[in-house]
């Protein structure tokens, strides 16, 4: 494939991530909560601290506490990094996703390219990975799935 061809993929899964971007305007389930709130507490220089009891696994004996007891932190991390630079808030968490669903997408038609040398394979692969199906509304939620989806894909 093109450079060209990486381009316009790129800009339009940056049109769809920030179509999403506007369309969802809070965490909507709780993973989504608990990995936002773990990196806003980040942002604000409280380090990885849990406010709420989340899981009763390993529960602490008392709130605050220190967070990623069960969930691994990467993702909290890196929702911290636009929260510190840009002001705290789910939309700017938000941000730190849409490279990683370009990313994924590119990976797609990498792959589609890659198995078939036919340049409308490769196409479907990448919109199709970018458009994600089912995992559509999950690409920028504060969750791991664009992250770990452009991280495990890659590797």
């Amino acid at each position: 494939m093109k450079p060209a061809a990486y381009r316009l993929l790129v800009g339009f899964t940056l049109l769809l991530g920030l179509g999403l971007l506007l369309s969802v305007n809070d965490p909507w389930f709780t993973d989504a909560y608990y990995y936002y709130n773990a990196g806003e507490q980040l942002a604000q220089g409280e380090g990885l601290r849990d406010m709420a009891l989340w899981v009763y696994v390993n529960a602490p004996d008392e709130v605050p506490t220190e967070s990623h007891r069960y969930w691994m932190p990467l993702a909290s991390i890196i929702f911290a990094v636009p929260m510190a630079l840009l002001g705290t808030g789910f939309n700017v968490a938000q941000l730190a996703q849409v490279p990683f669903l370009m990313g994924l997408a590119c990976q797609g038609m990498w792959l589609g390219w890659r198995l078939s040398a036919n340049q409308r394979i490769a196409w479907v692969a990448g919109l199709s990975t970018a458009l994600g199906g089912f995992y559509l509304p999950f690409w920028l939620s504060t969750d791991t799935f664009a992250l770990f989806g452009c991280v495990g894909s890659g590797a």
